[in-house]
């Protein structure tokens, strides 16, 4: 971890991303990466370093993969880490939520808290 263990750039960067975007199409891909993701954020916590994980981009993952996800997100939770979700919309960040504030492409945590 030389990188991750800059103190020049720990001191500006809150929490460190691993891959930006993955995509698992189906339950054992998911089921890996989040092995992948809670084991990385357990390497950087040894180091006093906070992890985002998931980094998903726009409408991923699809609803019923979350559970297999729940490793990851047990151990970001255990080491004070982040949940990361590209999130994107227009002409406003609103555009495409419906009624109880929720949509695909933004503010879709609120439909994975929902589901799983």
């Amino acid at each position: 971890l030389p990188i991750a263990g800059d103190p020049a750039l720990r001191a500006v960067v809150d929490a460190w991303e691993g891959h930006n975007e993955p995509v698992a199409t189906d339950g054992e891909q998911m089921k890996r990466f989040a092995e992948l993701e809670a084991e990385r954020v357990r390497l950087l916590a040894a180091e006093g370093i906070r992890s985002v994980v998931g980094n998903f981009g726009t409408g991923h993952p699809v609803l019923e993969l979350w559970p297999q996800f729940f490793p990851a997100l047990e151990a970001t939770l255990q080491h004070d880490g982040l949940l990361g979700l590209h999130e994107y919309s227009a002409p406003t960040m609103q555009y495409g939520t419906h009624g109880g504030g929720e949509g695909w492409l933004t503010l879709r945590y609120r439909k994975a808290y929902r589901k799983v």
